[in-house]
């Protein structure tokens, strides 16, 4: 069975997203994608909105800023006999995995394995190597590379050096934007610039730039802001 909308409702679950729709805002199409099912899990509320992999999220973001292209992958880990929730019996992941790779400046790796419920805003305890995630996950996400490659990358990791990553960049971007952003979210500054641009996502978030300055709204017409 497909999963559905309906499965989510009363379920006590988020429709929690893999690849986050603030990181698509420079093309339509491509954020759009971002909220079909095929990207959303059933996820913790606590932990989607304000907890660890929340705080990893933005961990993500910094780094963007810092470091420029990032490759990330993310994904569910469930356990024997999930829980399941709605009509469709959509598994409810026991932890959700990410791994980021920065392929141009240092060639580094971190991994992260978070448990679907936890009640915390913590990373560190959640960091793993690549090789960690792997074995847990059973996949293979670097094999094009050679095995010394893989074996350089995957076998170990710094946490330190991602989390130094909130660094200037992202101190000035979100002071420059500070009053014209949602308090928990912060955009990439490309995208939709022209100071026209009115574009809402299936969740009715409403995203408007104007004099360089973007700002989201939700369940009101950005027409207001644009005047």
């Amino acid at each position: 069975m497909q999963a559905t909308l309906k499965d989510y409702e009363h379920s006590g679950y988020d429709r929690g997203h893999l690849a986050r729709a603030a990181l698509f805002t420079s093309d339509r199409s491509d954020m759009s994608n971002t909220f079909l099912l095929s990207n959303i899990i059933p996820q913790d509320p606590y932990n989607n909105r304000h907890g660890s992999w929340r705080k990893i999220e933005r961990l993500e973001y910094k780094n963007i800023l810092e470091r420029g292209k990032l490759y990330i992958i993310s994904g569910p880990i469930y356990e024997n006999n999930p829980k399941r929730i709605g009509p469709s019996k959509v598994c409810v992941p026991t932890y959700v995995f990410k791994v980021i790779y920065d392929l141009d400046n240092k060639r580094e790796a971190i991994g992260f394995i978070v448990p679907n419920n936890i009640e915390s805003k913590e990373i560190n305890p959640l960091v793993f190597t690549v090789d960690e995630v792997e074995k847990i996950t059973g996949l293979d996400f670097f094999h094009e590379l050679s095995i010394e490659e893989q074996s350089l990358l995957e076998s170990s990791v710094d946490f330190s050096s991602w989390d130094n990553a909130i660094s200037k960049n992202y101190k000035l971007s979100k002071q420059k934007n500070l009053m014209n952003y949602d308090d928990n979210d912060f955009y990439l500054d490309d995208g939709y610039n022209c100071g026209k641009e009115i574009y809402w996502t299936p969740r009715k978030y409403c995203y408007a730039v104007k004099k360089n300055v973007k700002k989201r709204v939700k369940r009101k017409c950005c027409e207001l802001f644009l005047k």
